[in-house]
């Protein structure tokens, strides 16, 4: 199975509590699939992707864990948290492990070492 796209993951965790906390149901996986939930599930996966052209994932993320009854990511009570967030998300350093850039030494030549190393030349 492949792990489903971060706006997809959204809408289903956005559309799981808007099933609990307004319908009092939970949904089963693949629940998107049921003509019920189909355009609900749709709807949210449009904000969703929204949202993820401007925040972070992990910020959208923080802030449903730090509300757990929101189901709507068109909130607008959420979005003063994404911004504060986001900013936060951007002011930190950056702790990526890029490679050291390859500086050639001009000196080295490898077909000198080749024929010296008794090497075939080309």
């Amino acid at each position: 199975m492949t792990k489903p796209s971060l706006g997809v993951e959204l809408a289903i965790i956005t559309v799981k509590r808007y099933a609990k906390i307004k319908h009092g149901i939970s949904l089963e996986d693949g629940f998107w699939k049921d003509p019920q939930w189909k355009r609900t599930f749709q709807n949210h996966c449009v904000a969703a992707n929204s949202l993820l052209k401007v925040y972070a994932f992990d910020v959208i993320m923080q802030v449903l864990k730090k509300h757990p009854k929101t189901w709507s990511l068109r909130s607008s009570y959420i979005q003063e948290d994404l911004i504060m967030l986001q900013r936060r998300y951007d002011s930190r350093p950056k702790t990526e492990n890029k490679p050291e850039p390859v500086i050639e030494n001009p000196t080295f030549r490898t077909d000198t070492f080749r024929k010296n190393h008794g090497e075939e030349e080309e």
